[in-house]
């Protein structure tokens, strides 16, 4: 948890670094590509194949919210603001969510 906690303040505070250099577009593809390719690879290694029927494509459809869309608004407000605003705004994001739950639980 740790680790995976380190990974994803490190990855924020480099894209921002990046950021002064690249388009946050061109950014969001590199970064997109990258990781289809890595599992891509990592599929191949264990010799997997993704079916591809209507109904995995059906599902491939959310991730064009998450990432897609949620990747593209983050890069681009990333632009305009410091990592540290970015990474305080995306560790309250679960728990906002879970409050939003509660308040909007159905009592039977």
């Amino acid at each position: 948890m740790v680790l995976s906690t380190l990974c994803w303040g490190l990855a924020t505070v480099l894209t921002k670094g990046v950021l002064a250099y690249v388009p946050p577009m061109t950014l969001l593809v590199v970064q997109m590509l990258g990781s289809v390719t890595v599992l891509s690879v990592a599929m191949r290694l264990r010799r997997l194949r993704l079916p591809v029927q209507w109904q995995t494509v059906k599902l491939g459809y959310t991730g064009l919210l998450e990432p897609g869309l949620a990747y593209t608004f983050g890069i681009v407000g990333l632009k305009f603001t410091s990592a540290s605003n970015a990474l305080l705004i995306g560790t309250t994001e679960p728990i906002i969510i879970v409050l939003l739950a509660w308040l909007q639980r159905t009592e039977p």
